[in-house]
């Protein structure tokens, strides 16, 4: 029995969101043919028939479709500069739902680091890279923000193991705690600041990728994970620096409370305010290492917006 496009679509990509999947890679009457030429066309009334070899075979027709493609880069960043989801959705030949937090998370890697869009390019499209179909030893079927992440703090001069092992600050002689890039602005939709992964990763290292609030160490399959914090905001809006004595080495959830100004840093006794003053850290010191001083004009930054913040919730 012969199966349109949307037949074959429907009976056979039905695991999980591959009818989108196959919405996508068999985008024209054309494409299907290509696939039918080589693969064969399926019977879905045959009892013989192995759906997840189907499944297969589509996953395997992507990877050869977008090499055909062949995107040059600079219509590959002019598409994604124009509408970054259809872009990455004709790079990848993969769907974007509404839902997918992982795409949000993979623009603002793209979005906030110099370079990152013509970096995955080179990773995924450039000659005989093994990594359009594998990086690191897993497959790009997704929207990877932290596999992007690692390998563009690999590109980048850090070392991808520098986050959780031991091995002591102190021994290197040769730190640098400002950057040299400080405040370089990178042009997409907006303005971005340059920001020097290897700068904030020896940071965490100091502190063996331990949270300077709460002493939280996460775990991951691929080791310790922590996030650097500037204080005052390295942006063309509050336009902090890029350097240690603006820093501070956080987990995700105190990472987002100093964000939000639900935490800051008392200026003269380096003593955590809390929003709530009944919060548990209320009170604490900010755990410093000698190495690591934090810069006043910085902390009265933040502190100051802190009691704005406070002012104005009380008035309302």
């Amino acid at each position: 029995m012969k199966l349109s496009r949307e037949e074959f679509i429907k009976t056979f990509c039905r695991k999980r969101n591959y009818i989108r999947y196959g919405s996508i890679v068999l985008d024209s009457d054309e494409e299907y043919k290509l696939f039918i030429k080589k693969y064969g066309e399926p019977d879905k009334d045959a009892a013989y028939c192995d759906k997840k070899q189907i499944r297969e075979n589509v996953s395997e027709f992507r990877i050869e479709k977008i090499g055909r493609m062949n995107i040059p880069k600079k219509d590959f960043i002019k598409m994604y500069k124009g509408d970054p989801r259809s872009a990455l959705e004709i790079f990848y030949q993969f769907p974007v739902p509404d839902y997918d937090n992982s795409f949000y998370m993979i623009t603002t890697v793209l979005n906030n680091y110099n370079g990152a869009l013509e970096f995955l390019y080179e990773i995924f499209m450039g000659d005989k890279s093994k990594h359009r179909y594998k990086a690191e030893n897993r497959t790009i079927d997704k929207f990877d923000s932290s596999l992007i992440y690692r390998m563009l703090e690999k590109k980048n001069g850090v070392n991808e193991k520098s986050e959780r092992n031991n091995k002591s600050i102190k021994k290197d002689k040769n730190i640098t705690t400002f950057s040299s890039r400080n405040k370089e602005t990178i042009k997409y939709s907006g303005v971005k600041f340059f920001r020097d992964l290897a700068l904030a990763s020896t940071l965490k290292n100091l502190y063996q990728c331990q949270c300077q609030v709460c002493n939280i160490q996460i775990n991951t399959p691929n080791g310790l994970r922590i996030q650097a914090h500037h204080i005052q905001p390295y942006n063309d809006v509050h336009k902090g620096d890029d350097c240690w004595s603006n820093m501070l080495v956080v987990c995700p959830n105190c990472h987002l409370q100093f964000d939000e100004l639900y935490f800051a840093i008392e200026p003269n006794t380096l003593t955590i305010h809390c929003f709530d003053e009944t919060n548990v850290f209320h009170g604490t010191k900010i755990k410093l290492q000698p190495e690591h001083q934090l810069e006043y004009k910085y902390l009265e930054y933040a502190w100051s917006r802190f009691l704005e913040m406070k002012l104005v919730v009380i008035e309302n």
